[in-house]
């Protein structure tokens, strides 16, 4: 994405491209130009939008989610001295600018002081803009105005939560957002709102319930043609509401057609499959059984069902070859002959958890691997002996669940020797060769190269590092939670992987992809240990249904902004078959924890939009997350022509920075395109077409297979 600095005193604009490269281009003075209509002309506007923020922060809070879909956009910052408007137009045929977005628009002290930073001649240089290319305005945070918008405030400014809902999505339709699903919003400054002329404004949104309603948000129609679409409340990506509307402003600014795309990918990833969990406070220990995993492959083809066309969710179990051999040596001891040779798994001296970013010095370390244990030599009928391995290896089961490397023993690869962590990895290659993972014929169901690394460990070991790349290990996963390893300097955006050096992890050239953790322990396996935990732990409060709702609350803002990292579970999370019916969300019935996660997250995802969700396998989002971040390092562009008669769009151009781009461009359209020139469509459920364009060196353009209308009559 494109975020652009005024600089005053040089006369030009600085441009982040997103991969730490600037462009300087040269400024000819701050004043806007505006359109001259050329009657019968053929006219291009650049897709991208621009978006005009008080601040940075307000900045941020307007093109989050524009990062999730890769909708180019360009942000001037006006608490910079002296900022203004960049040119709107290079001719009276060729607009710069797709929309325009005023981000927080309100300072609110009971009255609009946008004054301070857009002149009143900006505003109509912006208003003569719109009429002459048909481009709509968003504002965002707006103060009720009867002479801008139509409306009367109602009460003035409240924070209190009152529950806002989409009432009209007739005019974004492409958004896919369900009519009448509230949404709290306790914190947030809202801002009621009565139409007081209904020829200017039809309402969109709504605050309160019952009879009990004000507007929320409404559309203008102006008789110059002119559009803005004003809500009255304060945007902030923390919080759902914030992120659903989101959704709503963009697909009817750009009215559906636009760079990018929109997808959900939710992959919950269960660590720690095979071995043996110690429980919380119990010191008991677990391990899930056959029994559960058939209970879960029920489970998932329920979600399923319920799901919106084009779903497919799938769990993702990582696994510890070690914990197999482990349970299948303790049903051998009675066998005699023996069936595994040695009759032991791998045991080392327990390790002490060191500092999570600590840089281990290449070479140091010391071996915990027995230097007796030189390959791998257990046999099929070794590991037949534990009945989790028997129902995995059948190919009628292991196709029910998606399969990772979580290493061989779980060995700690914080100050981990190459040599161990070469063990790690290799000797659980070859486990999945024996348990059939690795056949090609599974590849839609298996990772090859991706990672869960123990504790998420290794990540600053360039010994570690190197053995994972050695043995074609080139995906693992990182921790959200930890801003050190994440929030690097390397790394130009959050929706981008990390990308591993000497000087940040100590060795060149794996991929690190981002992923969530959560309330739900990895030593619990029901809800009260879980509950107990998050009191003690976290200062959680309530029941294990609040502690949902605390779940449910943080985690669907990132599905709905259009992140695809990975959620973390451990494998006594998925207990479910020896327990006992519970109610939680309003269903008595058993649950694991896992579950109970899932749907008080999905259905939320669910109840607000007709989203398709998927899940991708770990390599496979691992190479979605990698592709984001070349297109955006690409400076991909979209500039759509209209008719003669500037009524309708009839035809997008595809371009970049970068023409040779590696990565397919995305270009979402609201209709079908006469001829795809090659490149690939893709339509998923019931979200729109996207055509994946390969550039291949040069521009690629598109007709549209019906004009799509921006004016009226």
């Amino acid at each position: 994405m494109k975020r652009w600095k005024l600089h005053l005193r040089t006369g030009t604009l600085r441009s982040n491209v997103g991969s730490g490269i600037y462009m300087t281009i040269v400024w000819v003075g701050l004043a806007a130009s505006t359109a001259v209509r050329t009657a019968q002309a053929a006219v291009t506007v650049n897709s991208t939008l621009l978006v005009l923020a008080r601040n940075a922060a307000a900045a941020s809070d307007g093109t989050g989610v524009l990062q999730g879909y890769g909708i180019p956009y360009q942000v001037v910052d006006l608490s910079v001295a002296s900022s203004g408007l960049p040119q709107l137009n290079a001719t009276p045929d060729a607009g710069n600018f797709g929309g325009i977005v005023a981000v927080s628009s309100q300072g609110y002290t009971n009255g609009d002081d946008w004054n301070t930073a857009l002149s009143d001649k900006q505003w109509q240089d912006l208003y003569r803009y719109q009429e002459a290319f048909a481009v709509r305005l968003v504002r965002l945070n707006a103060w009720p105005s009867e002479k801008e918008y139509g409306v009367q405030s109602v009460g003035g400014a409240v924070t209190a939560d009152q529950p806002i809902a989409i009432t009209n999505a007739k005019e974004f339709a492409s958004a896919n957002l369900v009519e009448k699903a509230q949404m709290s919003t306790p914190n947030l400054s809202k801002y009621p709102a009565k139409i007081t002329n209904t020829t200017l404004a039809t309402e969109i949104a709504q605050f309160g319930s019952g009879t009990s309603t004000t507007t929320a948000a409404v559309i203008n129609k102006f008789p110059s043609g002119r559009e803005q679409q004003v809500w009255f409340t304060t945007f902030t990506l923390d919080r759902t509401s914030t992120t659903l509307l989101s959704h709503a402003w963009i697909h009817w600014l750009t009215r559906g057609l636009y760079l990018g795309f929109r997808r959900v990918y939710l992959n919950t990833q269960v660590d720690d499959v095979f071995v043996m969990t110690e429980l919380y406070q119990t010191g008991k220990s677990y391990r899930f059984g056959v029994n559960d995993l058939k209970d879960h492959v029920t489970w998932m083809a329920e979600v399923n069902s319920k799901l919106p066309a084009g779903s497919s969710y799938m769990i993702e179990l990582g696994h510890n070859g070690n914990g197999n051999i482990e349970e299948a040596v303790e049903h051998d001891y009675d066998n005699e002959p023996a069936l595994c040779d040695p009759q032991e798994g791998i045991e080392y001296e327990d390790q002490i958890d060191g500092p999570p970013e600590y840089i281990k010095p290449i070479g140091t370390g010391k071996d915990l691997w027995n230097k007796k244990f030189r390959s791998y030599t257990w046999s099929t009928r070794c590991s037949n002996l534990d009945p989790l391995y028997v129902y995995l290896s059948a190919t009628a089961n292991r196709g029910n669940y998606l399969h990772v490397s979580h290493t061989f023993t779980h060995e700690d690869e914080t100050n981990a020797t190459l040599a161990d962590v070469r063990k790690e990895i290799a000797w659980n290659q070859e486990w999945f060769k024996r348990i059939g993972f690795s056949d090609p014929s599974f590849s839609n169901n298996f990772s090859p190269n991706g990672l869960i690394p123990p504790g998420i460990t290794g990540l600053h070991n360039g010994d570690a590092i190197r053995a994972w790349l050695e043995n074609n290990i080139t995906y693992a996963v990182g921790d959200n939670s930890r801003p050190v390893l994440m929030d690097v300097a390397s790394r130009k955006s959050p929706f981008h992987p990390i990308i591993t050096n000497v000087k940040e992890n100590g060795y060149d050239g794996a991929y690190i992809i981002g992923r969530y953790g959560s309330s739900i322990y990895y030593n619990c396996d029901l809800p009260k240990c879980v509950n107990d935990e998050w009191k003690a732990i976290a200062g959680g409060t309530g029941d294990f249904n609040a502690q949902l709702e605390y779940e449910r609350s943080v985690n669907t803002k990132y599905l709905l902004g259009l992140r695809w990292d990975p959620y973390m579970f451990h494998q006594a999370n998925m207990r479910v078959s020896d327990t006992s019916a519970v109610t939680l969300l309003g269903k008595n019935k058993k649950w694991s924890l896992l579950m109970a996660w899932t749907e008080a997250v999905v259905y939320e995802v669910t109840r607000l939009t007709t989203f398709p969700i998927i899940t991708l396998k770990h390599d496979s989002v691992a190479r979605a997350i990698i592709a984001r971040k070349t297109r955006d390092e690409c400076s991909p562009s979209l500039s759509y022509t209209l008719a003669t008669d500037r009524k309708s769009i009839t035809g997008v151009s595809v371009s970049a920075a970068n023409k040779s781009c590696a990565a397919e461009i995305p270009v979402t359209l609201p209709g079908d395109v006469v001829d795809a020139g090659g490149s690939r469509k893709e339509k998923v459920g019931g979200d729109p077409l996207t055509v994946w364009v390969k550039l291949a060196g040069g521009e690629k353009a598109f007709v549209l297979g019906s004009g799509l209308k921006v004016a009226e009559n």
